[in-house]
Formats: structure tokens, C-alpha cells, sequence
């Protein structure tokens, strides 16, 4: 039967710059140990290789490309991977990977509080987070008033999307921080943070229905080194932002304008200060704040 099952779950799935931030911290967290933990299963279907450490199953055509150590995960190559059930630890993608990377998630639970849940740590390619239909996931790091690591962490780019729904925690720092963060498709995302939801030079939503709350910025999109971007846009997709210090907080702009085909609303309410952006470009959708119209 477990044969059966991973086989199923192989199938579903394979067929569907580093900023300069305030508070920036160049920690990626240790494992317990750095001794290497052998796989409690394998399973070998045609090209596709699924290992189980615990109740966490990884499965991939990429050969030879991650191991564990303590706690944590790292993998060194880039491609695709099908992730289901619960780890306690962290998933680190190694700075020398060389590309991009993709996680389809069915059904997972990530939970961390010696590092980020899931850190790509090079400043090639992206990470790119697809949650599968009918799924429910989640990637917290727990509260701990020593450490500062965030929920999801690349040294480059983020893409969130999928159709199955994600609640990301980040009770330590940040929710999501990045350089280009981009929230697409139909995901249902739902973000938390000590800190900012989404953090990066320059973030577009373009889908999904999207819920920030209890956060000190929702969206912040600061400069780097090199002056460049700072920018937030909202293009498509339902943004709600609720019960935060900032909703929009950007260092250049903040832009507003539904995509050919899209529909955007935006809600933001319970927030003392919604908007500390230089420059404000509402083209359409809707945009309320506290239940009254932004223009």
C-alpha cells in the first residue's frame, strides 16, 4: 500500500543579490548535529527517487541532490520537488545551486525554530512555492526572542503560487523576505509575522487571495545598495490586510492597476498608518481603506 501511495503522489505532482535591509542578519541557523541521517525509506518508481526521513517525504527525478543533517535539509541542485507531510527542521538550498528551484507542496507542515523554514540561499535563480489542488499547508518558525530568522528567506527572488492554500508564520522575524517577490495563480495565502509579510526590494501581486495580518509592515519594498527598485504593485488577485502598524510601505512606489483579464481588490483595515510611500499610482480596482474608498 505505501508503494501504491507514493507512486500516486509522484504522479499528481510531476504532471501538473543580496539587499541591504535595517535589521539584516546573514545567520542561516544550524541542525543539532552535522552528522548525516540516512533516509527511513526509499522508494524507486521509473525516474522518480521519494525518500522518507520521519513523517516527510521528498520525491524527485533529481539524483543525488540532498542530504540531512540535524535538522535541516540541504539540497545542491536545482529542478523539482513534490514535498508532503510534517518536518520539524528547515530546508536550505545551497548557494553554489547554480539555478532554480521548484517545491510542489501536498500537504505540509514545516516547522522551525533554529532557522528559516525554507532558505534558498543562492543569488542565482529562484525559489518557486507551488501549493497543489485541495491542499493545505503551512511553514511557521516558532517564536523565540533570541533568534531572527524568517518563515520563507531567499538571497534572490520568491515566487508564491499553486491552488491549494498556504499559511505562512514567520513568529520570529519576517514572514517572507526576498529580493523580487511575486504572489501569482489561485493560492490561497495566509501571513503572519513579528515583522513584515512580505519583505523585498520589489513585490507584485498578480493572483491569488492573499491575507496579511498582525504584522509591522504587511508589504515593504525597500532600496538595496544600488538604489533599485522599492517598488510594490498589485495587478490582480484579493489582498486583505488587517491589524498591522503599515499595510503599504515602500521606498519608491505603490502601484495599483488591474492587469488585462484581472480583477483586484484590496482591503485594508484596522492599520494606524496604511500608506508611507512616496508616490501613490492608482490606475484601477478597489482599493479601501477602513471601508471607504481610496479615490
Amino acid at each position: 500500500m505505501k508503494k501504491i501511495f507514493f507512486v500516486f503522489l509522484v504522479l499528481i505532482s510531476l504532471t501538473g543579490c543580496t539587499l541591504y535591509y535595517e535589521d539584516d542578519t546573514l545567520d542561516s541557523g544550524n541542525g543539532d548535529n552535522n552528522t548525516p541521517v540516512n533516509p527511513d525509506d526509499s522508494n524507486v518508481e521509473g525516474s522518480v527517487i521519494t525518500n522518507k526521513y520521519g513523517d516527510f517525504y521528498i520525491s524527485s527525478t533529481v539524483e543525488n541532490s540532498y542530504s540531512k543533517s540535524g535538522d535541516i535539509i540541504t539540497f545542491t541542485k536545482p529542478g523539482e520537488y513534490t514535498l508532503s507531510g510534517t518536518l520539524t527542521g528547515s530546508l536550505h538550498f545551497a548557494s553554489n545551486i547554480g539555478g532554480s528551484v521548484t517545491l510542489y507542496l501536498n500537504n505540509v507542515n514545516i516547522t522551525s525554530s533554529n532557522s528559516h523554514g525554507i532558505y534558498f540561499m543562492s543569488e542565482v535563480g529562484k525559489v518557486e512555492i507551488k501549493t497543489m489542488e485541495n491542499t493545505s499547508n503551512s511553514i511557521t518558525v516558532t517564536a523565540d526572542s533570541t533568534k531572527l530568522f524568517s518563515a520563507i528567506e531567499s538571497e534572490n527572488n520568491i515566487e508564491l503560487g499553486g491552488s491549494g492554500s498556504l499559511v505562512i508564520k514567520g513568529l520570529q522575524r519576517h514572514a517572507v523576505k526576498g529580493s523580487n517577490i511575486e504572489v501569482k495563480g489561485n493560492v490561497s495565502l495566509t501571513i503572519e509575522a513579528v515583522k513584515d509579510g512580505l519583505h523585498g526590494k520589489q513585490i507584485l501581486i498578480s493572483g491569488g487571495n492573499t491575507t496579511i495580518k498582525n504584522c509591522t509592515d504587511a508589504i515593504q519594498a525597500e532600496v538595496n545598495t544600488n538604489n533599485l527598485k522599492g517598488t510594490i504593485k498589485v495587478e490582480d488577485g484579493t489582498l486583505t490586510i488587517t491589524n498591522c502598524k503599515r499595510a503599504f510601505r515602500a521606498s519608491v512606489s505603490l502601484t495599483v492597476e488591474v492587469v488585462t483579464g484581472g480583477n483586484v481588490v484590496i482591503n485594508v483595515n484596522n492599520t494606524t498608518t496604511p500608506l508611507e510611500v512616496p508616490t501613490v499610482n492608482y490606475v484601477s480596482g478597489t482599493f479601501k481603506i477602513n471601508g471607504v474608498n481610496y479615490k
